[in-house]
């Protein structure tokens, strides 16, 4: 297999061409690499959606500027269908997952 060439735009508002052997688009479900991809000839691709969701959800700081909730322990809330685990962060917020399963 060759080298594949792309294009990238560098810091200063311009176009560069780059080569390599192997390219990963880590760049989510929208994937500008994937998309670029799909177009060339002979390329084989496939596409399966997980059968859940999530969306992120986040706790403030309280009033006073401290964690709502205890920032020692593990937050985790397991439900039937979904999943809920809160996670501190250095600025006194939780980041929140909310993991629900779609069945589809």
């Amino acid at each position: 297999m060759g080298k594949m060439t792309f294009m990238l735009d560098d810091d200063k508002q311009r176009q560069r061409h780059e080569s390599a052997d192997l390219i990963v688009g880590c760049d989510g479900a929208f994937s500008s690499v994937r998309r670029a991809m799909v177009k060339l000839i002979r390329f084989n691709y496939s596409q399966q959606y997980i059968e859940h969701g999530y969306i992120e959800l986040n706790i403030p700081p309280n009033e006073s500027g401290d964690y709502a909730m205890e920032v020692n322990y593990l937050h985790i809330w397991p439900r039937s269908s979904f999943m809920m685990i809160a996670l501190p962060n250095l600025d006194h917020s939780f980041t929140v997952t909310l993991s629900i399963a779609c069945g589809l």
